[in-house]
Protein backbone atom coordinates (compact mmCIF):
# COMPACT_ATOMS: atom_id res chain seq x y z
CA UNK A 1 0.00 0.00 0.00
CA UNK A 2 1.40 3.39 -0.99
CA UNK A 3 1.18 6.39 1.29
CA UNK A 4 -1.32 8.99 0.08
CA UNK A 5 1.27 11.78 0.00
CA UNK A 6 3.62 9.92 -2.35
CA UNK A 7 1.12 7.95 -4.43
CA UNK A 8 2.33 9.31 -7.79
CA UNK A 9 5.99 9.57 -6.69
CA UNK A 10 8.38 12.27 -7.83
CA UNK A 11 6.99 15.12 -9.90
CA UNK A 12 9.14 14.40 -12.96
CA UNK A 13 8.10 10.72 -12.98
CA UNK A 14 4.44 11.68 -12.57
CA UNK A 15 4.61 14.10 -15.51
CA UNK A 16 6.42 11.56 -17.74
CA UNK A 17 4.15 8.61 -16.94
CA UNK A 18 0.75 10.23 -16.42
CA UNK A 19 0.89 13.26 -18.73
CA UNK A 20 -1.29 15.28 -16.35
CA UNK A 21 -3.18 18.39 -17.46
CA UNK A 22 -1.12 21.56 -17.21
CA UNK A 23 -3.45 22.87 -14.49
CA UNK A 24 -2.62 19.84 -12.32
CA UNK A 25 1.12 20.46 -12.78
CA UNK A 26 0.57 24.14 -11.98
CA UNK A 27 -1.28 23.19 -8.77
CA UNK A 28 1.61 20.95 -7.68
CA UNK A 29 4.11 23.73 -8.33
CA UNK A 30 1.94 26.26 -6.48
CA UNK A 31 1.89 23.89 -3.50
CA UNK A 32 5.70 23.73 -3.54
CA UNK A 33 6.08 27.51 -3.85
CA UNK A 34 3.64 27.93 -0.95
CA UNK A 35 5.67 25.48 1.14
CA UNK A 36 8.90 27.34 0.34
CA UNK A 37 7.31 30.69 1.20
CA UNK A 38 6.15 29.27 4.54
CA UNK A 39 9.63 27.91 5.28
CA UNK A 40 11.26 31.22 4.40
CA UNK A 41 8.92 33.12 6.73
CA UNK A 42 10.05 30.72 9.46
CA UNK A 43 13.70 31.38 8.56
CA UNK A 44 14.34 27.98 7.00
CA UNK A 45 16.07 27.48 3.64
CA UNK A 46 15.37 24.08 2.05
CA UNK A 47 18.62 24.17 0.03
CA UNK A 48 17.82 21.14 -2.17
CA UNK A 49 14.74 21.85 -4.28
CA UNK A 50 14.71 19.54 -7.29
CA UNK A 51 12.15 17.25 -8.97
CA UNK A 52 13.27 14.26 -6.87
CA UNK A 53 12.28 16.18 -3.71
CA UNK A 54 8.79 17.10 -4.90
CA UNK A 55 6.28 14.31 -4.31
CA UNK A 56 2.78 14.12 -5.81
CA UNK A 57 0.04 12.65 -3.69
CA UNK A 58 -3.10 10.73 -4.52
CA UNK A 59 -4.95 14.06 -4.55
CA UNK A 60 -2.43 15.42 -7.10
CA UNK A 61 -1.10 17.94 -4.60
CA UNK A 62 2.61 18.66 -4.26
CA UNK A 63 4.61 17.88 -1.15
CA UNK A 64 8.14 19.14 -0.53
CA UNK A 65 10.43 16.41 0.83
CA UNK A 66 14.01 15.79 1.99
CA UNK A 67 15.02 18.40 4.53
CA UNK A 68 18.40 16.76 5.29
CA UNK A 69 20.43 19.82 4.29
CA UNK A 70 17.92 22.52 5.19
CA UNK A 71 19.36 25.57 6.92
CA UNK A 72 18.01 27.67 9.77
CA UNK A 73 18.91 31.14 8.50
CA UNK A 74 18.71 32.49 12.05
CA UNK A 75 21.93 30.57 12.77
CA UNK A 76 23.90 31.92 9.82
CA UNK A 77 26.98 34.06 10.14
CA UNK A 78 29.29 35.72 7.64
CA UNK A 79 32.76 34.38 6.95
CA UNK A 80 35.62 36.13 5.23
CA UNK A 81 34.56 37.61 1.92
CA UNK A 82 31.00 38.02 3.24
CA UNK A 83 29.96 34.44 2.40
CA UNK A 84 27.19 32.98 4.52
CA UNK A 85 28.14 30.15 6.84
CA UNK A 86 25.83 28.15 9.05
CA UNK A 87 25.10 24.89 10.83
CA UNK A 88 22.57 22.49 9.41
CA UNK A 89 19.16 22.72 11.02
CA UNK A 90 18.27 19.04 10.68
CA UNK A 91 19.97 15.71 10.32
CA UNK A 92 22.84 15.52 7.92
CA UNK A 93 26.52 16.14 7.92
CA UNK A 94 29.01 18.92 8.58
CA UNK A 95 28.51 22.53 7.56
CA UNK A 96 26.47 24.19 4.87
CA UNK A 97 28.81 26.20 2.65
CA UNK A 98 32.18 25.25 4.01
CA UNK A 99 34.52 27.89 5.40
CA UNK A 100 36.36 29.54 2.48
CA UNK A 101 40.15 29.67 2.47
CA UNK A 102 41.15 33.23 3.35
Amino acid sequence: MRARYLFHGQVDTWVAKSAPAWMAVRTVMQDVVSALAHLHVKGIVHADVKPANILVGLDERGKLADFDISVDSGNLSRGCGGRLLGRLSGAGCGFWLSVPAC
